[in-house]
């Protein structure tokens, strides 16, 4: 094949008509923009993982919170306890509804009349 003219002039003629500087300026938008996103997602990455690391802190220190109370609880001493409570919560509402007897039928609290009192 002949042709008219060199052909590496011809290569330089065909690249010079493509015009691809457009095409140029698009993949460099294209790259800054991949270049922010990937930014901001470097980003977000990092404060999720930071956030991350603190709830683990937050979760260990709950975890061993509850075990040291767990582990310092008595039921034995919890079951005591609830029973001394209890009776002297009847101890106290014995005395009272005594006392409201007592002062229902004219008598002071402790089941004497006036007159024990002198007052009569």
């Amino acid at each position: 094949m002949l042709l008219d003219e060199d052909p590496a002039t011809l290569i330089h003629h065909t690249i010079g008509n493509f015009n691809i500087q457009p095409d140029k300026l698009a993949v460099s938008r294209i790259n800054e923009s991949l270049s922010t996103l990937q930014q901001a997602r470097d980003l977000r990455l990092r404060e999720a993982e930071n956030s991350l690391k603190k709830l683990s802190r937050t979760l260990n220190t709950l975890q061993n919170n509850h075990q040291e109370t767990v582990q310092s609880h008595s039921a034995t001493a919890h079951s005591s306890l609830i029973a001394e409570l209890d009776t002297q919560k009847f101890r106290v509402a014995k005395f009272e509804s005594a006392a409201t007897g007592a002062r229902a039928a004219g008598r002071g609290w402790w089941g004497g009349g006036e007159e024990e009192r002198g007052r009569g």
